[in-house]
């Protein structure tokens, strides 16, 4: 799986506006319904649904990235979203660092596996060298897809 495969370049967000977990969230699944692949009046139980599963721990990794992550009934396919915060955002993080690379993943709910696949996929992408650091430092979306497509490239070798 390539990180392509799931993160619509059309919800890749280069400068959230909101300041708070819920909020950037809601920005996130509001660049999916924007993509065309989410119903607007499902997005606010999509929101819901992130907050739930926020409640369960956050999904924040540490190092200035979360991978937030729930199902839904409206999600009909693995799809995603990747969103920068410059200011960073209070998310919970296990080493209390604020949020800056913030990578979505919603699945359709009774699918079991492809979210873990896709989680997987990202933290791979985490460990190549300088990847988190230029991703933080960049509000560009082109230069995020090029850091997304270059992952994805040495990832199959």
């Amino acid at each position: 799986m390539r990180l392509g495969d799931f993160i619509l370049e059309d919800a890749i967000i280069g400068e959230v506006r909101a300041s708070t977990k819920k909020e950037v969230l809601a920005e996130m699944v509001a660049s999916i319904v924007e993509s065309g692949c989410l119903e607007p009046d499902s997005a606010e139980s999509v929101v819901e649904a992130l907050m739930r599963r926020e409640e369960i721990g956050s999904t924040g990794i540490g190092h200035g990235v979360a991978i937030p992550h729930a199902k839904h009934t409206a999600v009909r396919r693995l799809i995603g979203g990747y969103a920068h915060s410059s200011d960073g955002v209070d998310y919970g993080s296990p080493d209390g660092q604020p949020v800056k690379a913030l990578f979505l993943i919603l699945w359709p709910d009774g699918v079991i596996g492809p979210h873990l696949e896709a989680i997987a996929r990202v933290s791979q992408a985490l460990k190549k060298p300088n990847f988190v650091d230029c991703l933080q430092s960049t509000i560009n979306k082109k230069e995020i897809v090029e850091l997304f497509a270059e992952a994805d490239k040495e990832a199959q070798g």
